[in-house]
């Protein structure tokens, strides 16, 4: 397995590991829930040094990335961050990522873990015929999120320049304890927080930095199964499981990242097909009205018919009840509506909600 260059921390710190995505990684620390609520109530540090981070540049760079993915690459300003979908030629998401633009023609895109080398390869047999130059940073570089009500507080303690004015899905450069790095004011997990790269050199340092300049706030570190529940919370999609290349972003309510004034992009035709004639199936969310944990997999059924399949589930820590993510037949993806799920053979009624499931009052 694969291992980011906090590795050593972890252990010190008595992270549990596991393996995901070829990566070995701390799921916890102090546990699950604790360090979710941690995250909902001050400001929780993570370890995502495993997302890829992949630059493209050159003067063919922002047209390549139009035909790659779904939104507005050129109404894009130099320091701005925006959540969009690469697509393959059937509208399937081949990745949910985090755009950014550093400069005219130098962008910065964030992918999920298991699909940087496909990213990559996707990038390439498109870009045949665009002048550009990418780079894959991942192994040269650490990236760390630092997530919370806090966290704004904290990267001020830390960070060498004021950064209380950088508005949410922007970037800038600055150091944290002498080290270069590049903040975004990103994040998935429905707090306020952002997201650092620094050299895989400095990313020890930079770790510790937050973690001391914290400790009056209450910082703790997590891992990624409080990242799992903090981005369900959220009604946030999980690659892999809630969105993947069988899914449309019609399907999976992701149409508002679409921008259909672009002259062309991938899956283009597929996705204005199906906003005119309607998907097969949509996502919805849903509240248990029973006790149960909800898992992918899981069928979905009304009238003793089954009408779609859970993609994710848990118990909610903040609201201490099973809570989840699924697609059902279009007809029955109406909020308020009462349906089942088979939990281990035992039927236990949902209600689909709007999301997300949690906000803070």
């Amino acid at each position: 397995m694969k291992r980011t260059c906090l590795f050593e921390p972890h252990k010190t710190l008595g992270a549990r590991l596991i393996e995901f995505s070829g990566w070995e990684m701390p799921l916890s620390y102090s546990g699950v829930t604790d360090e979710h609520r941690t995250v909902r109530e001050s400001a929780g540090v993570f370890d995502i040094g495993h997302m890829g981070r992949i630059e493209i540049s050159g003067s063919g760079s922002g047209p390549l990335l139009e035909m790659l993915i779904v939104s507005n690459v050129a109404r894009m300003s130099i320091g701005s961050a925006e959540y969009t979908l690469i697509c393959n030629h059937s509208a399937g998401i081949i990745d949910d990522i985090i755009i950014s633009k550093r400069d005219k023609d130098r962008y910065l895109l964030c992918v999920n873990a298991g699909n940087r080398e496909k990213i990559l390869i996707w990038i390439s047999s498109i870009g045949v015929n665009f002048d550009y130059k990418i780079y894959d940073l991942t192994d040269k570089t650490g990236m760390i999120a630092l997530q919370g009500p806090m966290s704004r507080s904290i990267l001020e303690a830390a960070a060498s320049r004021d950064v209380a004015s950088i508005k949410p899905w922007h970037i800038v450069e600055t150091e944290i304890d002498s080290a270069s790095t590049l903040v975004s004011m990103t994040g998935y997990t429905g707090e306020i927080g952002c997201e650092i790269i620094m050299n895989s050199a400095d990313c020890t340092r930079v770790w510790t930095a937050l973690l001391d300049a914290g400790r009056g706030f209450g910082i703790k570190p997590c891992g990624l199964g409080a990242r799992d529940t903090l981005r369900l919370e959220m009604g946030y999609s999980l690659h892999g499981n809630d969105i993947d290349e069988d899914t449309t972003p019609i399907e999976a309510g992701l149409e508002w990242v679409v921008d259909f004034s672009k002259d062309d992009f991938i899956g283009k035709a597929v996705m204005l097909e199906q906003k005119k004639n309607g998907a097969q199936r949509r996502l919805i969310f849903f509240e248990l009205l029973q006790k149960g944990i909800p898992r992918k997999g899981f069928k979905i059924f009304s009238d003793g018919k089954e009408i779609g399949v859970v993609t994710s589930g848990n118990i909610s820590p903040m609201l201490n009840k099973g809570i989840g993510i699924g697609y059902v037949l279009p007809e029955y993806a109406k909020s308020g509506l009462e349906v089942l799920v088979d939990i281990r053979g035992r039927v236990v009624p949902v209600v689909i909600v709007m999301r997300p499931f949690y906000s803070r009052k």
